[in-house]
């Protein structure tokens, strides 16, 4: 039997499971999490959108919808639904009798890992979760400006959608949708910053890996790749091709950067943000070059 192939995941691990470390399962794999960020919650932002949901400004909470702002909401990071998840739960529990975010409201997201943590909730249907296909914020963009304003509930003119963000993002997503005539309000729910540790824990874990096969590490944002290329930089390169570690991102956006401001090609660029996606270049990869 092959020995299990090293996978380094730059993250840190979903709870209660994360789909990345099931899909790296032993015996093929070895998967072990490397975390990049440090997340602070803005709790004064959160408190606004529970606010928000009281108030009936997704329908759910005033007679006949009379309290509408917004006609849906757009997630694009994990952090950011799981603020939501969370305020929902709690600003359910004060109105059990009346769901404060209706089926028909549409709530979009950028992947398969959003739409799953979107779909924890208990007072969420998955019906009202769309985009997950799309992949990254400019498809997802793109699709929102082709899907909301043709449902009903958006209105007419469109409502403006609730755009949960972190700190740090890109403007394609609200620049897209106000140039095709769709308002979004942005609330910032969370702040990232890198971990001062992440270096020395790359490192650390690298050092603790066999000297074959070669690793595989899953960049899932452009934080920490500087980083990330410095620590694979001092280790110096491997006079076997074969056991250099290799690098794969989750998406286009992470490897543009890796492109075009460190000058770096990923080995594999996953088709679409998913472990399946990953994997799938993987193994893609492997049948080129071995």
């Amino acid at each position: 039997m092959n020995p299990p192939v090293p996978i380094l995941l730059l993250k840190t691990p979903s709870t209660p499971r994360d789909v990345y470390a099931d899909h790296f399962a032993p015996p093929a794999h070895d998967a072990r999490f490397v975390p990049v960020l440090e997340h602070c919650w803005q709790d004064a932002n959160i408190r606004e959108v529970e606010e928000l949901l009281l108030a009936g400004a997704f329908g759910g909470a005033t007679a006949g919808g009379d309290g509408r702002r917004h006609g849906g909401l757009v997630f694009t990071s994990q952090r950011a639904v799981e603020a939501f998840v969370r305020v929902l739960d709690g600003a359910q529990s004060k109105r059990p009798d009346t769901p404060l975010v209706p089926p028909s409201v549409p709530l979009y997201v950028v992947g398969p890992a959003t739409q799953r943590a979107l779909a924890s909730s208990p007072h969420i249907q998955a019906a009202s979760i769309h985009g997950a296909h799309t992949g990254n914020g400019d498809a997802l963009a793109a699709f929102i400006v082709a899907h909301y304003p043709s449902l009903p509930s958006a209105g007419s003119p469109p409502l403006s959608l609730l755009f949960l963000v972190g700190q740090q993002r890109r403007p394609v997503i609200p620049s897209t949708l106000r140039g095709a005539g769709i308002g979004v309000d942005e609330v910032v729910v969370y702040d990232a910053a890198l971990l001062p540790s992440f270096a020395a824990g790359l490192a650390t874990a690298l050092a603790a890996l066999p000297r074959e096969p070669a690793p595989w590490i899953i960049v899932f944002s452009p934080t920490g790749c500087r980083e990330l290329l410095s620590v694979l930089d001092r280790l110096g390169p491997d006079p076997e091709p074969r056991r250099r570690a290799r690098i794969a991102t989750i998406g286009p956006t992470t490897r543009d950067f890796l492109l075009s401001t460190l000058g770096v090609a990923p080995d594999v660029c996953a088709a679409t943000p998913s472990p399946e996606g990953v994997g799938e270049g993987i193994r893609g990869f492997l049948e080129r070059h071995g």
